[in-house]
């Protein structure tokens, strides 16, 4: 089942008709994961499946009804965050790559001006 599918099915959506709003909403989730940190972002992962129903369901339509917006904001913020710091999606996948970091170049000493202070 696509994701589409699996997410209008979350929202108890029938129709086709709203798919363009839904895909909108898919590719936020994407990006917001990603600019928390979620590196590795795959479709057919449940993690990010769950990820994309609760980001829907926090911001699909016009519901009036807050409370239930906001607690399913508050369970995508809480997935995406533990997504982005865990190993396996996020900040620290793949530990055991050692990142090149260049050294340190001595400065040199700053001349002394005629009047005894450091030249900057």
């Amino acid at each position: 089942m696509a994701l589409i599918d699996t997410v209008r099915q979350a929202l108890r959506i029938r129709s086709t008709a709203l798919d363009s709003e839904i895909l909108v909403l898919i590719e936020a989730c994407r990006a917001d994961m990603a600019m928390a940190g979620v590196s590795r972002i795959d479709e057919g992962d449940p993690s990010f499946t769950a990820a994309c129903i609760q980001y829907c369901k926090a911001n699909f339509g016009q519901d009036s009804e807050g409370s239930t917006r906001e607690r399913w904001e508050k369970c995508y913020k809480a997935l995406r965050d533990s997504m982005s710091m865990s190993r396996e999606y996020g900040c620290l996948q793949n530990p055991e790559e050692k990142k090149e970091v260049a050294p340190v170049q001595p400065q040199e000493p700053a001349e002394k001006t005629e009047d005894g202070s450091d030249d900057v």
